[in-house]
């Protein structure tokens, strides 16, 4: 189990990561352990492919909320409307656009933030695997002895080196988790205020992350698998 110790801003720099189920039964070969260490990694893998949809989703809901907060800068600015200003329902006219802008904005705002709760899962479920997989090798070395752990099979990296690679993948998704959940929180805050420049970089912000591209994700885990 994950438990998200958080403090006001939701960090997760505290995270605990709880285990409990039982590690599997002692006097195991090193090919079964290793079995079971691919098993986790791929339930790891297949995280990190959601993750990706995320992200695709993640960008699109920005670039609509960037669209929406700059129509609402547009719709209260009354000069906009001096060709209009003879018709006698006007104000009612501009109060409905101000009112379905501002509607349209809270439904993005809140889709993103389904979509970061959704960032921050895998986070946690990331987190369980590396865990667990800890967990099991270090049972494995009291089992089989560090020679035995140390040793590759074939061409795979041995337990220790595999453990390594999912704690530096965890680490990074887990940071690239923290800076989305600021951007968001940035355009989210402002209340239609930000210039166009500020949009613009913190889109930017957005679209570079990942810093480590699929491909390389990828190809990280096929070396463990």
């Amino acid at each position: 189990m994950v438990k998200e110790n958080s403090d006001s801003d939701g960090s997760l720099d505290r995270m605990e990561i709880e285990y409990g189920g039982e590690l599997d039964g002692p006097h195991r070969s090193l090919s079964e352990v290793h079995e079971s260490i691919r098993t986790k990694f791929q339930k790891f893998r297949q995280e990190l492919n959601h993750w990706d949809h995320l992200q695709h989703q993640l960008v699109s809901q920005f670039k609509e909320l960037c669209s929406l907060v700059k129509r609402a800068r547009v719709v209260r600015e009354w000069a906009n409307y001096d060709p209009l200003s003879y018709l006698d329902d006007i104000n009612q006219i501009v109060g409905r656009l101000v009112r379905d802008t501002d509607y349209s904005g809270k439904i993005t705002e809140v889709s993103m933030e389904k979509t970061l709760a959704e960032f921050h899962e895998v986070v946690c479920t990331i987190g369980r695997v590396y865990e667990e997989s800890r967990l099991e090798i270090e049972a494995c070395l009291s089992e089989l002895g560090a020679e035995q752990v140390h040793q590759p099979i074939g061409i795979k990296p041995n337990l220790t080196e595999r453990l390594d690679k999912l704690l530096v993948l965890y680490n990074m998704h887990k940071s690239e988790y923290l800076l989305k959940r600021d951007v968001v929180s940035a355009i989210t805050g402002i209340e239609y205020k930000p210039s166009d420049d500020l949009l613009c970089t913190l889109e930017r912000i957005l679209i570079a992350q990942p810093r480590i591209t699929k491909d390389t994700v990828d190809s990280f885990l096929d070396i463990c698998l």
